[in-house]
């Protein structure tokens, strides 16, 4: 799939919309989301004529369940990822599933809103079920509410957001000047929100997109891991189409990217790709 993004994109979103928002821009993940997302296609940059890679994704996360403790407001939720793979011919293609049950405690006070997550997870194909299939995921967030427009935000992570599993920190700044203007600027995920008018928001993401998958390898009698890493900008548009369902549509670039997998025959890789473009949808539902 062949994708070509004008410079001047997000020149043409922002034409026409002028009109002032009366509702702030909002702060809090979907209840429910369904997504589609397509990398076009790339080459693998050290294996010259091998042909073509490309990704894609299928997304559904959803919130399981609420309640009130005395330690703060848990919530429950279900994350869904299928990742399609398509390399050349003397690679594989394979179907890739990740499937994560966060549990995740918030406790707010006057100043301080406290967020700490734990995530089971699996990461396979589904072939054969082993102990490397499973990982688990956790972060630490503190942020402290400086004034009105500004949270100043510390925390670390634990997850596969880099490829492999790893600790790193969070650090940054949410900054909401009035109304309109939502900037999330907290490292390694950084966001920039503008709402023309309450049914619309233009938005501009940058973040981590990596991931690692344990797979059963029948040819070579062995289960393999296959590791993706990469960095995604791009920028997206959410339309309100009725009191509480949304529509996104974004568009962006995938950069310093790379795979580490391993043929039928035994052979590990480990390669750079081509950056790519990529474009995805989404439809979801905001209370």
């Amino acid at each position: 799939m062949n994708i070509n993004l004008s410079h001047g994109l997000l020149g043409c979103m922002l034409v026409g919309f002028t009109q002032a928002a009366t509702a702030a821009v909002p702060q809090q993940p979907p209840q429910l989301q369904l997504g589609y997302y397509q990398v076009s296609d790339a080459s693998l940059e050290q294996v010259p004529g091998s042909g073509e890679f490309t990704i894609k994704e299928t997304h559904l996360s959803g919130k399981l369940g609420k309640k009130e403790t005395p330690l703060g407001t848990l919530l429950i939720g279900a994350n869904y990822q299928q990742h399609r793979f398509e390399l050349a011919s003397n690679y594989t293609s394979r179907t890739l599933h990740q499937l994560a049950l966060p549990v995740t405690l918030v406790n707010k006070s006057d100043q301080w809103t406290i967020v700490s997550q734990v995530a089971p997870s699996l990461n396979t194909d589904f072939e054969e079920l082993d102990k490397d299939d499973y990982t688990t995921t956790a972060l630490l967030r503190a942020a402290y509410h400086h004034s009105d427009t500004t949270t100043w935000v510390a925390g670390a992570a634990f997850d596969r957001s880099f490829g492999d599993s790893q600790l790193y920190p969070v650090l940054g700044v949410n900054y909401t000047p009035n109304n309109n203007w939502l900037l999330q600027l907290t490292l390694p995920r950084m966001v920039v929100k503008y709402m023309p008018r309450p049914r619309t928001i233009i938005y501009w993401q940058a973040q981590p997109n990596g991931n690692k998958w344990n797979v059963d390898v029948p040819a070579i009698n062995r289960s393999i891991n296959i590791t993706t890493k990469a960095i995604r900008s791009g920028i997206g548009i959410e339309f309100n189409i009725t009191q509480q369902w949304w529509i996104k549509a974004e568009a962006g670039r995938e950069f310093n990217r790379n795979l580490e997998t391993i043929n039928d025959g035994g052979v590990e890789f480990d390669l750079d790709v081509e950056d790519a473009y990529y474009l995805g949808a989404s439809i979801f539902f905001r209370i």
